[in-house]
């Protein structure tokens, strides 16, 4: 093969690259986005979504009661019977990461 047809390396031995590929990598001094604020919001749209459908899907006319005196049903109440599938679910996931996190503390706390 001669020289002509040999590929371009990209090959940090032996210093192969030009002044102008080198300078492609240098950082921008951008700072990069943060999108976790994006994720939460996403996971509670989704999470509500979840509940609302779960709620309209349901054959049954279900009831829930918060207090002694004040209970609603899925069909009478659509609204607040979603918010209340939706708080359910909440406290779920909220339990089930908050015991990862905690179970993840212990583990790194017996490891060291």
């Amino acid at each position: 093969m001669s020289n002509s047809q040999q590929k371009q390396s990209w090959s940090l031995q032996d210093n192969k690259r030009s002044k102008d590929q080198r300078d492609r990598f240098k950082p921008t001094g951008k700072q990069p986005r943060n999108y976790t604020g994006y994720y939460i919001l996403s996971a509670i749209f989704v999470m509500l979504l979840i509940s609302v459908i779960l709620t309209l899907s349901s054959k049954q006319t279900l009831e829930a009661c918060l207090f002694t005196g004040f209970c609603f049903t899925s069909k009478d109440n659509v609204v607040l019977y979603t918010l209340y599938v939706f708080a359910t679910l909440f406290i779920i996931v909220f339990a089930i990461i908050s015991a990862y996190l905690i179970g993840k503390k212990i583990g790194e706390r017996y490891k060291q």
